[in-house]
């Protein structure tokens, strides 16, 4: 049924989305028409990392527009946890910290509104937004 679900549809549209995210529910409830870029957005891990999805935010986060000349869309910082995280549509997914392995800053993560990858410092980020660090 999965294939034949998915072969009814539009070509723009490549993509069928497990809404909760687990592979073999093949239900059609947890099934939606989604395109790719919209897809890899929703995923529970990538390169080892699982990712931790959250249903809402505190009342302290913040909406993160810019980032130096980078502006952005759907991504926020929570203050009362110290985190970052990316609204795929339904949930909040928890941006993985890295570390530059030159100088041992931290950074995130994130598309810019022209789906370029951007490193986000996190010391630099607090510093624009003027957050305690």
């Amino acid at each position: 049924m999965f294939r034949q679900l998915q072969t009814m549809t539009l070509r723009q549209i490549a993509d069928v989305d497990h809404i909760n995210r687990i592979r073999d529910d093949n239900h059609i409830e947890n099934l939606r028409w989604i395109t790719h870029r919209d897809n890899t957005r929703n995923q529970s891990s990538n390169h080892n990392i699982q990712y931790t999805y959250v249903d809402q935010l505190s009342e302290d986060a913040i909406t993160v527009n810019d980032y130096g000349s980078y502006q952005f869309e759907f991504y926020y910082y929570d203050l009362a946890d110290d985190e970052f995280y990316y609204f795929n549509g339904r949930q909040y997914r928890q941006l993985h910290v890295n570390t530059m392995k030159s100088t041992g800053a931290l950074y995130v993560q994130m598309m810019d509104t022209t789906d370029r990858k951007r490193s986000i410092s996190i010391n630099k980020f607090k510093r624009l937004y003027e957050i305690d660090y």
